[in-house]
């Protein structure tokens, strides 16, 4: 069954890639076409309009922004400033390097920087550390080739667990009294009070830590006129776990005074007495992964227009120096439309520019996936960890709906309503009006929309010399609320 349906999955999206492709190539075949958007005469004769061998098929930045695209190289970078509500208020400080290049290099116009090198140090007051050393060079040395490298410290002594699958939608249930809870908030702090018969407390009883330095590599190649990349990487990462019961924790006596208290077993701990938890006790988890990538964004970061359709399979065993056996497979699509970019050119107001975006994705594991992994989309421009949190479904505590399977479904509106420059930097300012969706399963044969998890708000970006996105999204949800401040869209 499991066979079959990852076959009926790879087909349908391979159908679906053939038509878009059709309705691509009918698009870009004409160049001329293309071309005449350009409107200004200053910018056309700036732009090498010449097409790259390799990318007949590629769709050009949108003229607008192609026209207020920097050339050469700069930095950005700022100190920042987190709020979450699962890891608390973040500080550190991110800077970029972007190398963008010449007008005149034929891939100004395709690709979003030459070269990006990024690095990070970051830490919250909850206990979450996650430094970067990134490295991103779309068109490599001028090749149709795209490299990319992360060197990442990712250490988090606050990291949700909830039950995996189908459980992790049942109600929210007080480990010492019964109680049951709609909010999440009345339920996280009821979890800190001192049980007076074992002067215990379960203000832990959906944490756990981890440590986990990882190290990625992937190479893709545009193939097939630029329309479809090909994707190939690893990832080596060792993982510690440390789980809370019985140690001493911040917990409140009856008169909310803050007191030091004994923990007592937490989920995971109990889960794992039961038998139901892999990788309880860490161990390195190191992947093989592969991809296919069907592009017809205007933009990367921040697509006007276009289809990023994948499929991305990743694998775990001995032979790739891993402590466990499993195999991940994800579908996705994501879909971006403007019925005003690229219509009118110059006469048409830079402010009138929303944009229609949409996500759908699927996964599912077969095998033992360690626990601590299980909550991750993997896709060939990154993972995104959920369901709940900033990157899936707002408005949930992180990890919130975590299985073997899971679906997302999100919906943002975003509508760039002011553009400006200061110091010769350019800036732009956008609305994003949004919706999420989605469900965690126990497995694939069970995938259902019983229990479809939604959550809803509005966000608030600012778009900084065309790369880099500052995001805040405040988002809500049945159980919990939340502001997120991060850095580029969710999708």
């Amino acid at each position: 069954m499991k066979k079959i349906l990852i076959i009926t999955m790879v087909f349908s999206w391979l159908g679906l890639a053939g038509v878009f492709a059709q309705a691509a190539e009918a698009d870009n075949t004409d160049k001329t076409t293309q071309t005449e958007e350009v409107k200004d005469e200053k910018l056309s004769s700036e732009i090498n309009m010449e097409v790259p061998p390799g990318l007949e098929r590629k769709k050009m930045m949108d003229p607008k922004k192609l026209a207020d695209k920097k050339d050469g190289w700069y930095p950005t970078g700022l100190p920042l400033v987190n709020s979450n509500p699962d890891t608390g208020i973040g500080y550190g400080v991110r800077a970029y390097v972007y190398i963008n290049g010449e007008k005149a290099d034929p891939f100004f116009k395709y690709a979003p920087y030459q070269q990006q090198v990024l690095a990070q140090y970051f830490a919250t007051t909850n206990g979450w550390n996650y430094h970067w050393l990134g490295w991103d060079a779309p068109y490599f040395n001028g090749s149709l080739f795209r490299l990319r490298a992360d060197l990442i410290y990712d250490k988090n002594t606050s990291a949700n667990y909830f039950y995996r699958g189908a459980a992790s939608s049942a109600d929210l249930v007080n480990p010492g009294t019964g109680k049951k809870y709609s909010s999440f908030a009345d339920y996280a702090k009821d979890l800190r009070y001192v049980d007076s018969s074992t002067q215990k407390t379960y203000s832990q009883f959906n944490k756990f830590a981890y440590e986990s330095p990882s190290f990625k590599f992937s190479v893709e190649r545009e193939i097939m006129g630029g329309l479809f990349r090909p994707f190939a990487g690893i990832r080596i990462v060792k993982t510690t776990i440390d789980d809370y019961t019985g140690d001493k924790v911040k917990a409140l006596d009856g008169s909310d005074k803050e007191i030091d208290a004994t923990m007592g077993e937490t989920l995971l701990y109990r889960e794992n007495k039961a038998g139901r938890v892999v990788g309880y006790n860490g161990g390195w988890n190191s992947e093989l992964r592969l991809g296919l990538a069907f592009d017809t964004r205007d933009y990367e970061p921040d697509p006007s227009n276009g289809l990023f359709s994948e499929v991305f399979f990743n694998m775990s065993q001995d032979k790739v120096a891993s402590d466990f056996t499993y195999q991940q497979y994800t579908i996705s699509q994501k879909a971006y439309y403007s019925p005003v970019s690229g219509m009118a050119g110059k006469d048409m107001p830079k402010w009138m520019d929303p944009v229609l975006a949409m996500r759908v994705a699927y996964t599912m594991v077969e095998g033992n996936m360690p626990f601590f992994n299980q909550n991750n989309f993997q896709f060939t421009e990154g993972s995104k960890s959920g369901l709940g949190g900033t990157r899936t479904i707002r408005g949930y505590a992180a990890d919130r709906f975590v299985g073997k399977a899971m679906s997302l479904a999100n919906v943002e509106l975003r509508w760039t309503f002011f553009n400006f420059n200061v110091g010769g930097q350019q800036f732009a300012l956008i609305l994003a009006p949004f919706f999420d969706a989605g469900q965690a399963y126990d497995n694939a044969s069970k995938s259902n929309l019983d229990h479809v998890q939604t959550g809803y708000g509005a966000g608030f970006r600012i778009v900084w010399n065309k790369a880099t996105i500052i995001m805040a999204d405040y988002g809500m949800s049945d159980e919990n609320t939340g502001l997120y401040i991060d850095f580029m869209h969710i999708f």
